[in-house]
């Protein structure tokens, strides 16, 4: 049976041979007030997240459960073309420094991080606002972002960061492995996938192998394909290729995660990534990373965005870290 049986429901729309035996999610660290979300992760770390549509103009707002701490605003144009200075107006008063946007970083997203000296009552002003615009010079207004669902997305944070902060787990991460030249037999790889994967069309291979160390190797055949996301089974067997069991992959909850979509795996860093698409471009869907600890893999970060919005992984909301340590 394949394993990870509960159903992604933020993806449940993608185009997928069985999305049951997909990574996973949290269902409950995210929410949706108007055209806002927001999302804390296991520290009680939260973001908040403002767009009228996909491509638009977006305000985030991130900040810790220290008491007392800063909140971090940014200005954020998805497929940027916006240049030269612009002002945050609210209700027809200009807040704030002006704004330089950054060059577009390789998703194309222009940002502009609001002084820390005038986060706080920029985010006092925005809380009540009706009418959130985007000014540049003589230009005039270059987009809006919506004001509704901002003050319920804030109560929200506020709500889950009572108690202050926890701290994040700390994860020892075992030293690289130089894996030299590998030629185990994939025999035993095969037979668990194809038991395990029983929709999985042909004989199909065994997938990449790592060494682990001297005595494991990760195997990580395709278990199931769609248009852009494909789902591997992650098998470790000793260093011949024998005995093989799938290894556990843990999720934010502490449950099983499933099994990860396009996945890669880092023997540099002793990583194993995965990134389940929400659509093609990539601006929606849930990544995870876990490290190799030498007994097994445990879950570094979790990244998520329940909604397609035109901006790519590095600005997702973190539903939870750890912090690895050798």
């Amino acid at each position: 049976m394949i394993r990870g049986a509960r159903l992604l429901a933020l993806l449940a729309c993608l185009l997928m041979a069985s999305p049951a035996s997909a990574q996973t999610s949290r269902a409950d660290a995210t929410r949706a007030f108007g055209d806002w979300l927001v999302g804390c992760d296991n520290t009680r770390r939260c973001t908040a997240l403002g767009q009228a549509d996909i491509g638009e103009w977006m305000i985030r707002v991130e900040r810790t459960a220290d008491t007392g701490a800063p909140p971090r605003l940014t200005l954020l144009q998805p497929f940027g073309e916006a240049t030269g200075p612009v002002r945050i107006v609210v209700d027809g008063v200009p807040r704030g420094a002006t704004l330089r946007l950054s060059d577009a970083d390789p998703w194309g997203t222009r940002r502009a991080v609001v002084p820390a000296a005038d986060a706080a009552g920029l985010l006092a002003a925005l809380r009540p606002a009706l009418r959130i615009e985007i000014v540049r010079g003589d230009d005039g207004v270059m987009g809006e972002v919506p004001a509704r669902g901002l003050t319920a997305s804030l109560l929200w944070m506020e709500e889950r960061q009572r108690g202050g902060p926890l701290p994040a787990p700390r994860v020892r991460v075992a030293a690289p492995f130089a894996p030299g030249t590998l030629s185990p037999r994939p025999d035993a790889v095969l037979q668990l996938t194809g038991r395990e994967c029983p929709t999985r069309d042909g004989e199909g291979d065994a997938g990449g192998v790592s060494r682990l160390n001297p005595e494991t190797l990760l195997w990580l055949p395709v278990c199931e394909g769609g248009a852009y996301n494909f789902t591997f089974l992650p098998v470790l067997t000793d260093s011949h290729g024998r005995h093989p069991r799938v290894a556990e992959l843990p999720g934010p909850d502490g449950r099983g995660a499933g099994n990860p979509v396009n996945a890669a795996f880092d023997t540099r860093r002793n990583r194993l990534a995965a990134f389940l698409k929400g659509r093609g471009p990539g601006d929606c869907g849930t990544s995870a990373a876990w490290a190799w600890t030498g007994d097994g893999f445990a879950l570094l970060e979790w990244r998520e965005m329940p909604r397609c919005t035109g901006i790519f992984e590095a600005d997702w909301f973190v539903l939870y870290r750890a912090t690895p340590v050798r």
